[in-house]
């Protein structure tokens, strides 16, 4: 345990530092039976793994994450375990769950930072809507304070060439959107902006966003930050860029010729290059200058902008 929790702390320390934020998905408190059949949770392990990101003491600088997903998602209740989604059992479960996870975390001062990720749209093929909609409805029911988190497209593909998408309006359900940047659409975000709704999104690939690949040019990586910046997103959600496998490439080679180690992964394992710690990777510098760019052009537009007053702060990290 102790050198899991030193190789996660130097693993946020250097995201941090580059002015980005890890979050751990898949942590959940133990679970075991208690009295009248309900569920009890055990929150001891949980709370010393991420307290000290949720506090900042785990940074030089002393400041939080700004985001933190709650311990209860699509995964957790597993449906499969309560006899689906649909299942009477299943809602109970979600309810049990979200009701323990909310009061643990308002009761720590973390539940204005939390998401609740229901990621059921990995595929983009066919059925996602209408799970969405049935699952999100049992987690919309059992607490409306959660933070619903949705990557699939916000608005009807059709326009854009998706011969019969399958669209589904989630706005009464989903309240943060972070679809891949080649299904948003500027004007849909500003919108949903509008209405109250959390604007992230992902990156993707040209012609529709910079590109994380290793083989793309250095201007890619740092323009998304520009882009972001644009489009006053919330956030930018980088999926997998420290997601290594069990037993990690041994050499530089191994590594090249892992297609998520060359398209997502900002941070590397040390075993490759001899060393016991992480290395943060040129793509994840370049990503460091492109934030700290749109930082400067935030503060230009702060202080010579009659409109100060109006900007929006963007939160890149």
């Amino acid at each position: 345990r102790q050198q899991a929790v030193k190789l996660l702390d130097i693993t946020f320390r250097l995201l941090h530092e580059h002015r980005c934020d890890g979050v751990l998905t898949d942590l959940y408190p133990l679970r075991r039976p208690g009295r009248d059949d309900r569920t009890e949770f055990d929150w001891g392990d949980y709370d010393s793994l991420v307290e000290a990101y949720l506090q900042g003491s785990a940074f030089d600088d002393r400041v939080p994450v700004p985001v933190w997903p709650l311990p209860v998602d699509d995964r957790m209740p597993n449906p499969a375990g309560y006899g689906g989604v649909e299942s009477p059992k299943y809602a109970q479960a979600v309810r049990e769950m979200a009701s323990a996870a909310v009061t643990h975390f308002r009761r720590r001062g973390w539940l204005d930072r939390h998401v609740c990720l229901l990621g059921m749209s990995a595929s983009h093929c066919g059925d996602e809507y209408d799970r969405y909609q049935v699952v999100g409805r049992t987690f919309r029911t059992a607490d409306e304070m959660l933070r619903l988190w949705c990557d699939l497209p916000p608005q009807p593909m059709a326009p854009f060439g998706w011969y019969r998408h399958p669209f589904v309006d989630l706005g009464n359900l989903v309240n943060t959107w972070c679809p891949p940047v080649r299904y948003a659409d500027p004007t849909v975000f500003s919108r949903l902006r509008n209405a109250g709704c959390r604007i992230w999104w992902q990156p993707d690939h040209p012609p529709y966003s910079g590109s994380l690949a290793l083989v793309s040019p250095p201007s890619h990586i740092r323009s998304i930050a520009w882009q972001a910046f644009r489009w006053a997103s919330d956030a930018i959600w980088l999926n997998g860029a420290a997601d290594w496998p069990t037993e990690p490439p041994e050499s530089p080679a191994a590594l090249l010729g892992n297609a998520t180690a060359t398209t997502a992964w900002l941070l590397y394992p040390g075993r490759p290059f001899g060393l016991e710690y992480p290395i943060p990777s040129i793509r994840l510098k370049r990503l460091q200058l492109g934030l700290q760019d749109a930082e400067y052009l935030w503060l230009c537009l702060l202080y010579t902008s009659d409109a100060a007053d109006d900007l929006l702060c963007v939160d890149l990290g």
